[in-house]
């Protein structure tokens, strides 16, 4: 695949090569400092929401006698809560705003009930190399999700890694900056790998759109939006997110699965929380096509973002970039 490059007015054809994922193994690519977060499929639903959001996590692993079985997502909250409130659409209404969602509509809920199987979740051995990984990612989970985290398991079908988009998006920008972060790169062939990301993260968002597609078309949702059509956009939107309305253009705020679990952590927690209104984040931050990929990956990196809005000329929002679609040109191939 071959990308323009527009600095400087010239246009310099860069390939995105896929050398740069199979010089390190999944292991190796650095990480965030904790240990894989596992709990049991019998575990109360309400238990697993507490240790990923006190835990920060994204994603725990559920495993039975030390063995992996399955997942347990932002992604799998989010549907579970969805599918709730749909088949619970009756007592929501008589109740209004103020039903409790942990007391009277998920009480009964266990991490079976809502994580993901193995089958539907990016394994691979400790052998697997990075590109092995992120290819497994491309695949569509039987909910039709994406596969957002890679499971690195030993020969007894433990799992002994959890990587992330932001970890790779580390990764990436440790060749980069050639920072000790980079260890896991195979000494042969460091140097050509480290160019490589480099003319890569050096492309602006602008010229890598003309080569390509890159970027998605936004998920919106009102500022007055309730609880039960804030995660049905979210949901059906299959993007993990959405936009809150537009002001001139730009938008006012943006919900994320993150907010989502925020609010389930309270054992107390009522319809009305899960509103727009009380979840959104007030300020969003924002690319333009002038920013380069490192320059987006590094402010990700350190916001803890996985979406950014890329605005026009004109100050709107001209589509989404996700932390995914930029880790995923690194492992394209054709196109």
């Amino acid at each position: 695949m071959t990308i323009a490059h527009a600095g400087n007015g010239s246009a310099l054809a860069s390939e995105v090569p896929t050398e740069v994922y199979e010089a390190v193994r999944c292991v190796d690519a650095p990480r965030v400092h904790h240990e894989v977060g596992t709990i049991g499929p019998d575990a109360a639903l309400f238990e697993a929401v507490n240790h990923m959001w006190w835990r920060q996590r994204g994603v725990v692993a559920v495993t039975r006698d030390d063995a992996l079985v399955g997942c347990l997502s932002e992604d799998d909250v989010l549907r579970v809560v969805h599918a709730s409130l749909r088949a619970h659409g009756e007592d929501v209404h008589a109740k209004g705003a103020s039903l409790l969602l942990w007391d009277d509509l998920f009480a009964d809920l266990r991490v079976a009930d809502a994580m993901s199987p193995i089958d539907d979740l990016a394994v691979v051995d400790e052998r697997a190399s990075l590109l092995e990984g992120v290819r497994e990612t491309f695949q569509q989970k039987s909910t039709g999700a994406r596969r957002r985290y890679i499971f690195v398991t030993d020969t007894e079908g433990r799992a002994v890694r959890v990587v992330s988009m932001r970890d790779i998006c580390r990764y990436l920008i440790a060749v980069y900056d050639g920072s000790e972060e980079a260890h896991g790169l195979a000494a042969e062939g460091t140097a050509s790998v480290r160019r490589a990301v480099r003319e890569t993260l050096d492309l602006s968002v602008g010229a890598i759109r003309a080569g390509r597609r890159f970027g998605h078309e936004p998920v919106s949702a009102s500022i007055e939006d309730l609880g039960g059509t804030m995660i049905e956009k979210m949901w059906t939107g299959q993007r993990g997110y959405v936009l809150v309305e537009f002001f001139d253009g730009a938008p006012q705020g943006i919900c994320t699965r993150r907010d989502v679990l925020r609010a389930l952590r309270r054992p107390h927690c009522r319809v009305r929380d899960l509103a727009v209104s009380h979840l959104m984040s007030a300020k969003v931050k924002a690319s333009s096509r002038l920013i380069t990929l490192g320059g987006v990956f590094k402010l990700m990196a350190i916001g803890g973002y996985r979406h950014m809005p890329l605005l026009g000329p004109d100050g709107g929002v001209e589509c989404v970039l996700s932390m995914w679609e930029g880790v995923s040109l690194f492992a394209s191939e054709g196109a």
